[in-house]
């Protein structure tokens, strides 16, 4: 049987952020260290995505038709920014490995931020699956600590 498309788009996912993150500590070493090259390059290769993604949903018209949205978009800008100069950071001066597994909770902080910002409530499997992500990075950190 074929696996359910969820799986697959999982299992994708993951590939995208393993290579993501080992081409920002490539990236950080081809920039002699400097992170907020790093940051700009991650900037600059999302936006043909962003874009395309963007036309495909407002059928090649953009804009917001609420003007306020700018504050609150400007807002995510200024994050999104300070997370990918953060992790640019953390590649390049960092252990990799650590960093990476670190990351990819990103997940679970968000599922937490949306339950104490939104009073959003996950179903039993999603609580389990993000109890075994943190399980399995206090795992990889103690054995990378031992090592």
């Amino acid at each position: 049987p074929r696996p359910p498309l969820p799986i697959l788009l999982a299992l994708v996912a993951a590939v995208g952020f393993g290579l993501f993150f080992v081409g920002v500590d490539r990236g950080g070493e081809a920039a002699g260290g400097s992170v907020l090259w790093v940051a700009l390059g991650v900037q600059v290769g999302a936006l043909p995505t962003t874009l395309a993604g963007a036309l495909r949903a407002r059928g090649r018209r953009l804009g917001f038709d609420d003007p306020a949205l700018l504050w609150p978009v400007g807002v995510l800008t200024v994050l999104n920014l300070s997370a990918d100069a953060s992790l640019a950071y953390a590649v390049t001066r960092g252990d990799l490995a650590v960093v990476a597994v670190l990351g990819s909770l990103a997940p679970v902080v968000t599922a937490v931020c949306a339950h104490v910002l939104t009073a959003e409530r996950p179903a039993a499997a999603q609580t389990a699956g993000a109890a075994l992500a943190v399980l399995g990075t206090l795992v990889v950190s103690a054995a990378q600590a031992a090592a």
